[in-house]
């Protein structure tokens, strides 16, 4: 489980926007527009994947996603949450067979869902379902165009939620281990078969 201990020393910077086809979850920047923009062309045209950054970020998201709750402070998860949407656009939009939205529109877009997340002051209460977009947004629209609607959807909210405790956090990981349990007997939270002395050990950690 992705603990608080590993947040420690944390320094949040928030800078201004990637340009498209630049951003790789390491924050480096560009020295300019046209030429990452057509950086970003020629990668879309290849195909090439694009992940949800380092295995932290991805760990964070995850986590979130199975408990339904921030697990840490707002001001940290903020930026993973931005790093994690806009890998999770470029990426759909490098491999989108047919482009639904043209590149000035996107870039307009893309900021704006930005400074949508900027603006709270703790984590939407739409948290978990913006988590579940992020690891699996083919699962849930064919369109880049409707991807961006659901995250604007989703970002268009004004309440937010309060970070769980690291018992509460505890508490909702096992329930939903029970949960996967009962539904996938022999598989663990993120789908591997199981062998027969994981299962023991994952029962003694429910007891």
């Amino acid at each position: 489980m992705y603990t608080g201990a590993k947040m420690e020393g944390v320094v949040v910077e928030r800078g201004s926007v990637e340009p498209i086809g630049t951003y790789e979850g390491s924050g480096s920047s560009s020295s300019s527009s046209s030429s990452s923009n057509l950086a970003g062309e020629a990668s879309r045209k290849t195909k090439q994947p694009v992940g949800l950054g380092d295995a932290a970020d991805k760990e964070v998201i995850r986590e979130v996603s199975v408990c339904g709750v921030p697990t840490h402070p707002w001001e940290v998860m903020e930026p993973i949450f931005e790093r994690s949407i806009l890998l999770c656009l470029d990426g759909f939009r490098m491999n989108e067979r047919k482009e639904s939205v043209g590149a000035r529109d996107y870039e307009l877009r893309r900021n704006e869902l930005v400074e949508l997340l900027r603006g709270f002051f703790g984590a939407p209460f739409t948290i978990q379902r913006i988590s579940e977009l992020i690891l699996e947004p083919g699962a849930h629209y064919k369109t880049l165009d409707a991807l961006l609607r659901g995250f604007e959807m989703l970002l268009s909210v004004s309440s937010t939620v309060p970070v769980a405790s690291p018992e509460e956090v505890e508490r909702l990981r096992r329930e939903y281990s029970r949960v996967v349990s009962s539904a996938m007997p022999g598989r663990s939270l993120d789908g591997r078969v199981l062998k027969r002395s994981d299962t023991i050990d994952m029962e003694m950690d429910m007891s």
